[in-house]
């Protein structure tokens, strides 16, 4: 089967990286893949390295903002060019164009939604989603919250959607050496206990609302020790988060902002437990890659978070209503309650074979094979 896959950059973020671990599995299934990026090559490149290396094609169409009114024919002469037996576009913007382009074409169209998206500025695309869904095949979605959530904001049938959880294999934990090296490089080799996050830097993830409720955490920590609070990425909102990093005065937290690394989620097992913050998401690779290392997990309740927690067999998951907690007292005991717990067995939801089993499936059955 002939598959091209659309998405809107290849940044090694979540959707990309899903992206990398679907075409990369077709092809070692003998399909033949083919990826068309909206914008530019990113300037980490990793995972283009990795589709190339699998045998994918990979082009992109570098458009800016100032091309979205001729992208739909740009997208369409590409498709065209490519002759896929089925398209399988991912996010907002990938999902309409696709819908435009390859409208009367015949050719069957894979939508997937991946993120509860509750950004005002998306109402217009979610209008024009509403208009053109009867040009896509099937839909599907990356949670069951997610699918609820975009369901509900364009109105279109929850049962026109499929579920596929995103699919998460056991990560290779980084070896304790470059674990204290990073400890080290964080300035927490003293710390007793470390909390981590990995994630971009921008509003979504919230991580201004995790350094608003400090000062609960700070009375918890017990006397005589000192614990760490880590965030590995990078993103639009770091110099603020710098600045509010600053501005905390405790003398038993340590606070760092590491930047981007290209193995954060090895990195994870320098972790005694994973926050998560975010304000809404989809169905975040991170976390599931912190069940997988047995890592305690406290979230907030945005969307999918309370569903992937409450299947964390075996493992430490809390979620925190950040509203209902403006002084960070469930959250400071939630925390406490995590690194005290310890490592469970390694958990995974749903395997990269499976994620691809059920695509292959829904491919399959669009094309008749």
């Amino acid at each position: 089967m002939k598959i091209v896959s659309l998405i809107t950059d290849l940044d090694p973020a979540g959707a990309e990286r899903v992206l990398t671990d679907i075409v990369c599995n077709l092809i070692a299934r003998g399909h033949t893949c083919d990826v068309l990026s909206l914008k530019a090559p990113p300037q980490d490149d990793c995972l283009v390295d990795a589709l190339q290396t699998a045998g994918a094609r990979v082009a992109f169409l570098n458009a800016t903002k100032l091309d979205f009114f001729v992208l739909p024919f740009l997208v369409r002469y590409a498709l065209q060019r490519l002759e896929p037996e089925i398209v399988h576009s991912h996010m907002m913007h990938s999902n309409l164009l696709s819908r435009f382009a390859l409208a009367g074409s015949g050719i069957p169209l894979v939508n997937t939604i991946h993120i509860a998206d509750h950004r005002p500025s998306q109402r217009f695309y979610f209008m024009l989603d509403r208009m053109t869904v009867r040009h896509a095949s099937v839909l599907t979605g990356v949670s069951k919250a997610a699918v609820r959530y975009h369901s509900a904001v364009t109105r279109i049938p929850r049962k026109r959607f499929r579920v596929v959880y995103n699919g998460c294999d056991l990560v290779e934990p980084a070896p304790p050496e470059e674990c204290r090296e990073f400890r080290k490089w964080c300035m927490m080799e003293d710390c007793t206990k470390v909390i981590g996050s990995v994630g971009r830097l921008d509003r979504q993830k919230g991580y201004d609302l995790l350094f608003d409720r400090m000062g609960a955490l700070s009375a918890r920590v017990p006397e005589g020790e000192r614990w760490g609070v880590v965030i590995i990425g990078d993103g639009p909102e770091r110099d603020d988060l710098e600045r509010r990093v600053r501005a905390l005065n405790y003398p038993n937290l340590v606070f760092a902002l590491p930047g981007y690394r290209s193995n954060a989620r090895s990195l994870m097992a320098a972790f005694d437990a994973l926050v998560m913050p975010s304000r809404y998401e989809g169905a975040p690779l991170t976390l599931n890659e912190a069940m997988t290392l047995g890592l305690p997990v406290v979230t907030s309740t945005a969307d999918s978070l309370s569903e992937l927690c409450e299947q964390y067999e075996g493992g430490f998951a809390q979620c925190i209503d950040f509203n209902t907690d403006p002084d960070g007292i469930r959250l400071a005991k939630a925390l406490s309650e995590a690194v005290a717990a310890g490592r469970s067995k390694p958990f995974v939801l749903c395997s990269v074979s499976s994620m691809v089993d059920q695509y292959e499936q829904i491919y399959n059955e669009l094309t008749g094979n």
